[in-house]
């Protein structure tokens, strides 16, 4: 019966009466929603190999691409940088498949790319070789078409497990944008990777009164101004580093050129947060903030980040709901 459901382009099948058997369907149906997404390569130099297990991936709604030899294959990665998972066979002309995942390691690395070895070689240490080699799993051919889904689904599980905490660990809960420890760390090997020809724009944004929308509409209110100046910047700026630093205070990082002749683009954000109204509840709530912003270089990333705050400070000391600093080429 198993065989028959295969057949017929079932993707997988649930035996009733098992205590799991629905958390089994619902996770099987959120992989797969996912999997419509995924490019997956197998490379391998076998035609009927190919064949078959590239059939079975894009029964997994997969992406499948394919790759005959080792050249062919980083050829299709380079071209294709979102590829999730690679499968490789062993033995292979030009390169083996262990020597392959050697170099690929070299390029990618396990949190970024998965790689599934695969051989009908009956060598017991082969599987070793391949996972010492930066393979993240190794399947012995010939395989049913069960084995290949539950390895495939738990490695992609593993994969997205780790991008989630990544996530968590980079991004502010409240804001959904970058948070403070990740603007330093992203910005600081930005700054380290420049040259003369480099530009970098540093902007230091504060929500004017933020205490006065807590203190009058409460800090729920407070948290949906959070969300909204920060989706406000996340559009404006939509090309470079949006992060909240803590509070109401957030900081932008451009390394765009326009920004050393012009800040009329930073300008303009301020003016479009003046004219919006949130609505929260049955309150409308305008808002408006102060911007400090420096293209000018300094001898690092943190003094360049000094300055645009004193340019905050000065913008809202003289009144707020302004921008304050000159492009680089002004000075």
């Amino acid at each position: 019966m198993r065989d028959q459901l295969i057949k017929r382009h079932v993707i997988d099948y649930v035996v009733k009466d098992q205590s799991d058997d629905i958390t089994y369907i619902c996770e099987l149906i959120s992989r797969v929603h996912k999997n419509v997404s995924i490019k997956v390569l197998v490379v391998d130099d076998s035609k009927v190999s190919q064949f078959v297990i590239g059939r079975e991936l894009r029964l997994q709604k997969f992406q499948v691409l394919q790759a005959f030899n080792s050249v062919d294959a980083l050829g299709l990665l380079e071209q294709h940088g979102d590829v999730k998972l690679v499968l490789v066979d062993h033995q292979m002309s030009m390169v083996d498949g262990i020597t392959f995942v050697q170099k690929l390691r070299t390029l990618y690395p396990k949190d970024q790319l998965l790689i599934i070895g695969i051989s009908t070689s009956s060598d017991p240490r082969l599987a070793v070789k391949f996972l010492k080699a930066g393979a993240n799993d190794f399947i012995s051919k010939p395989f049913n078409y069960e084995i290949l889904l539950c390895r495939i689904n738990q490695n992609l599980d593993m994969l997205d497990a780790v991008e989630f905490a990544k996530h968590l660990s980079n991004v502010d809960y409240l804001s959904e944008v970058f948070n403070r420890r990740y603007f330093f760390e992203r910005g600081n090997k930005i700054f380290q990777s420049m040259h003369e020809q480099s530009t970098l724009t540093v902007m230091m944004m504060d929500i004017d009164f933020f205490k006065k929308v807590n203190d009058v509409y409460g800090h729920d209110a407070g948290d949906e101004v959070i969300r909204h100046f920060a989706q406000q910047l996340k559009e404006h700026f939509h090309s470079d580093i949006v992060a909240r630093l803590g509070g109401e205070e957030f900081a932008v990082l451009s390394q765009s050129p326009d920004y050393l002749n012009s800040f009329d683009h930073i300008d303009a954000f301020r003016a479009k947060i003046a004219n919006q109204r949130v609505h929260v509840k049955q309150h409308v709530i305008q808002y408006t903030c102060s911007i400090g912003a420096t293209s000018i270089m300094r001898k690092n990333l943190n003094d360049m980040m000094i300055h645009a705050d004193r340019l905050l400070y000065n913008a809202k000391t003289n009144g707020r709901n302004r921008l304050e600093g000159k492009p680089a080429d002004k000075h």
